[in-house]
């Protein structure tokens, strides 16, 4: 899959991108604002965003890719969980949220369960 990984935190990333580089193509973006960007300009199957970032948060960067009419998968992950975010995120059809420091297990078998679903729908 591609994914575009979006956090603000270095370490986060170096920690996603160990979990991840080995079996998928990931593009990095370290605030939101680049990631819009980024992702207008590409296709991927999956965005894994941060929610707190600068420039522009993670329910504001899931609300422009839904604008965008792409068919993107969205995972999010957040230090600090608000239920105001958590209710956003699920309004704007995110596949799962989880909080930091991550379940690795549950948060690998997300990323299973939407290549499964990928596979089974015909998507590339």
């Amino acid at each position: 899959m591609k994914i575009l990984l979006v956090d603000d935190d270095f370490s986060s990333i170096v920690a996603l991108t160990n979990l991840l580089e080995r079996d998928h193509s990931l593009v990095i973006a370290s605030n939101g604002a680049d990631a819009l960007d980024i992702f207008r300009g590409n296709d991927f199957d999956l965005v894994i965003t941060d929610i707190k970032m600068p420039k522009l948060n993670g329910i504001e960067l899931l609300r422009a890719i839904r604008n965008t009419g792409k068919k993107s998968h969205v995972i999010m992950v957040t230090g600090y969980p608000r239920h105001e975010h958590l209710k956003d995120a699920e309004n704007l059809r995110t596949y799962a949220i989880f909080s930091k420091p991550l379940n690795v297990n549950n948060f690998m078998e997300s990323i299973t369960n939407i290549e499964i679903e990928r596979a089974s729908s015909g998507e590339r």
